[in-house]
């Protein structure tokens, strides 16, 4: 397989998410499947309320995405079944989606934890290095491409 390389990673451009550059639009709308770097503890760290939100908004723009398409297929008299198919397809594949999204809030989460106790385990109770260091979530997507196909695949394409 050849890696595929994004135009973000080509010019080094990977989104950094911090408490003042992020916001419901470039996490919502972004591309889902490139990189992006969220700091998650020091002065530039993402709060609470911001992942809280981000998650907030996905929720109802999975919502209206559902409903948007829901609507179409009424407007076009489609009938009650394939609806019902249709919606239920959505909903598993968005709850599949919304599953990833929300580990990743939970494990950048438990680091912010994690990173708060270590901090307060020093002998003598004070937190000196707290802004030492920053923390940072990277969520990153490779691409590959086969660039020798199997016999399989070979037959497959004869046949078509």
């Amino acid at each position: 397989p050849m890696r595929c390389w994004t135009q973000a990673e080509i010019d080094f451009n990977i989104p950094f998410y911090t408490k003042s550059s992020w916001s419901l639009e470039s996490v919502f709308c972004r591309i889902k499947n490139e990189s992006h770097i969220a700091l998650v503890s020091g002065p530039s760290a993402l709060t609470p309320k911001q992942s809280f939100s981000s998650l907030l908004c996905y929720f109802f723009g999975v919502v209206f995405y559902i409903l948007l398409v829901t609507g179409l297929m009424v407007f076009a008299q489609v009938s009650a079944t394939v609806i019902a198919a249709v919606v239920c397809l959505f909903v598993a594949y968005w709850l599949w989606q919304g599953r990833k999204e929300y580990r990743m809030i939970k494990h950048a989460n438990t680091i912010i934890r994690r990173l708060q106790s270590d901090g307060n385990d020093n002998a003598d109770g004070s937190d000196d290095n707290e802004d030492d260091y920053d923390s940072a979530l990277f969520k990153k997507w490779e691409t590959f491409m086969v660039t020798k196909p199997t016999p399989a695949t070979a037959w497959i394409s004869f046949i078509v």
